[in-house]
């Protein structure tokens, strides 16, 4: 009986050319963009060991907006880090790829790598600056920090990126400097996280055509009575995320986004807490004149602000979609009389009503809801410091009227249209 024999392995095979035209499959590619991340990715690593023209194709998508699986535990390599050194050679090594690369949201990794082992703040800000300036052709960039000995090195590379168009500034998180008082203060100048002034983005912003969406996590020093002109950039979204309790004078806010004073500003996102007392109402006074999108959140649940409420229509006149966080108090037909004025308004949200509606409120609410023009969406939700919830009856009344609303618009809508 002959021996039996370990099958030969079988010989490499280098992909063979698609039969498909390379921009059929450029275009299923796009298509797989679509899909959850974590889905597209593997998907377009499996189409990338198809053949060379879908490598081409995959691998071009691959990288327009790299994104780096969580699903592996902490103990478990390749982390975060390493994924993300991966990603720098790998640009570096193929310019191609580097130059179809779009969006890096390094925020989403760089928090991620500070908690891993024999990586310290230094090395992620010096590997931040690589992908940064690795990628001339980026339209959207997340940069939550890089340290001062570094902040010269990131200038450079963002006075070269004509096409941003989305820029996302700040860590995200309060984490805490790496010093401690009575070090050392060269730590701090090593360590440390970056200041960044006004001037700094008056400057970049001359370099940056095409932005038009500014998401600010930390916050930009300048004092309010600086002698300067402010940033001339005119943006059409902006939006305020602070991690911490900061309040934003108007003045701090009239030179921030000075650029766009003449009406660019489009979408609002704002945290209302965050801006000393009147600062919100005369920020929008100056800059709320064409904005269709204001969205609000609060930490303050208690203290009513109606001057605000009953400018809106005034200031805000072109709102079709409207998210308001101020704290509603007993009078929540008065705040609905006075937002029916806003004519274009198609989605309303309250959502801190500081009390519940009687019958005889309910029915109020219900004549002044009629009284929407273009109204497709209304959520009027309790604070948390409401005790109890609103009568059953009542909810219903509102609920009735809320479809009565919506079906009026979706009939007057299609009134107009013939049948298919």
């Amino acid at each position: 009986m002959k021996p039996s024999r370990s099958p030969s392995p079988s010989p490499y095979r280098p992909p063979r050319p698609s039969t498909l035209p390379l921009d059929v499959c450029e275009l299923v590619a796009d298509a797989v963009l679509s899909l959850p991340p974590a889905v597209a990715s593997q998907t377009l690593r499996s189409l990338s060991l198809v053949s060379r023209g879908w490598t081409a194709a995959a691998q071009s998508a691959l990288h327009r907006d790299p994104w780096l699986s969580f699903d592996a535990p902490d103990t478990v390599p390749p982390r975060t880090y390493a994924r993300l050194e991966a990603l720098e050679r790998t640009l570096a090594a193929r310019p191609d790829l580097a130059r179809g690369v779009q969006a890096l949201d390094l925020g989403r990794y760089t928090a991620r790598c500070q908690t891993e082992a024999k990586v310290d703040r230094r090395l992620v800000s010096r590997l931040s600056v690589a992908l940064v300036s690795a990628c001339p052709a980026l339209k959207r960039l997340s940069i939550p920090f890089v340290t001062h000995v570094d902040k010269m090195d990131l200038v450079v590379a963002l006075r070269e990126l004509s096409m941003l168009e989305t820029f996302i500034f700040g860590e995200g998180a309060a984490t805490p400097e790496p010093w401690v008082i009575h070090v050392d203060v060269s730590i701090q100048d090593t360590w440390g996280t970056a200041r960044w002034t006004r001037a700094d983005f008056a400057a970049l912003s001359t370099r940056w055509p095409r932005l038009k969406r500014l998401v600010l996590e930390a916050r930009v020093r300048g004092r309010d009575d600086d002698d300067d002109d402010g940033v001339p950039w005119a943006l059409e979204s902006f939006e305020l995320a602070l991690i911490r309790n900061t309040k934003l004078s108007f003045a701090y806010l009239d030179k921030l986004l000075a650029g766009c004073r003449q009406g660019s500003l489009r979408r609002l996102v704002l945290k209302e807490h965050q801006f000393e007392p009147g600062a919100l109402l005369a920020f929008l006074e100056q800059f709320g004149q064409n904005v269709d999108a204001l969205v609000t959140s609060s930490a303050d649940r208690v203290n009513p602000d109606k001057t605000l409420v009953a400018a809106l229509p005034s200031v805000c006149p072109h709102l079709r979609v409207l998210r308001l966080a101020s704290p509603i108090a007993s009078d929540v037909p008065d705040t609905l009389q006075q937002l029916s004025q806003l004519s274009r308004l198609t989605h309303l949200t309250l959502s801190t009503i500081t009390s519940s509606l009687s019958l005889g409120d309910a029915q109020l609410c219900v004549d002044h809801l009629r009284g929407f023009a273009r109204l497709e969406e209304v959520e009027l939700l309790p604070g948390a410091q409401v005790e109890g919830s609103t009568n059953a009856l009542v909810v219903e009344l509102l609920q009735m009227t809320l479809r009565e609303v919506e079906n009026r618009w979706k009939w007057e809508t299609t009134r107009g249209k013939p049948e298919p």
